[in-house]
């Protein structure tokens, strides 16, 4: 079996060539706000997620347009998905036999899958996910507000919007620029697929509040609004 076959198993995906929808005709059902999340490389777009799941007094959800990539690998390579997921790991070594790190491993996969299966296979399977949710398995509740983070592509921003959502883009002013933060795949997504630019530096407060008001804005009841004077020593 190539390595092809192998992450193309793991990724429970069409074979090659197969058509897919267009993803402004994968919908879901029923329709939750959606917060795509983007990003360089950490910035922040996980505690963007948290702090959303923190801050709405509502039920919550969140995944990642890069959760079948992190399945596929962690398979591959056979190793837990959280070693997998893990900035340590990510950012660490080169891999056993390949000379390149995991970071720069999981982002050849996500180009491949978008090149050679489809441009539109990971929104078809987050599209999949969010609507397994809202089918209500076991009598569940189903979220309010879904997050999607690791947005890179201009469809998937057309997809967020298409289905009731936004994008938030998130940057790291004392972040600094790696290697890895010059691949096509971070790159790729322009700034008119951006509906709000939460910028922030080391220090919570700021993004905390930031993310209470843009969750006010959206009418997303908030826990302990209005909040407390803007914090000026932030460092945003």
């Amino acid at each position: 079996m190539t390595t092809h076959q192998v992450l193309a198993k793991e990724l429970l995906l069409l074979p090659q060539g197969s058509a897919m929808a267009l993803a402004d005709d994968i919908t879901l059902t029923p329709l939750p706000k959606l917060i795509g999340v983007a990003g360089r490389i950490n910035h922040g777009k996980d505690w963007v997620c948290d702090l959303v799941r923190q801050r709405a007094a509502v039920l919550t959800a969140t995944l990642g347009f890069g959760d079948p990539l992190y399945r596929a690998a962690a398979g591959f390579l056979g190793v837990p998905e959280e070693v997998v997921r893990a900035r340590s790991s990510k950012d660490g070594d080169c891999l056993n036999g390949y000379a390149l790190t995991l970071r720069r491993f999981l982002q050849r996969l996500g180009r491949w899958a978008r090149e050679e299966i489809s441009e539109n296979v990971l929104v078809q399977l987050a599209a999949d996910t969010i609507n397994r949710i809202g089918s209500n398995p076991g009598g569940v509740a189903v979220p309010a507000v879904i997050t999607v983070t690791g947005l890179r592509c201009a469809n998937e921003a057309a997809w967020i919007h298409r289905n009731n959502g936004e994008v938030w883009y998130v940057r790291d002013c004392a972040a600094h620029e790696t290697n890895a933060d010059r691949d096509p795949i971070e790159t790729g997504l322009p700034v008119a697929s951006v509906d709000r630019f939460l910028v922030h530096g080391p220090d919570k407060p700021a993004l905390k509040w930031q993310v209470n008001a843009e969750l006010h804005r959206l009418g997303i009841p908030v826990c302990d609004w209005p909040p407390a004077e803007y914090p000026m020593s932030a460092g945003t």
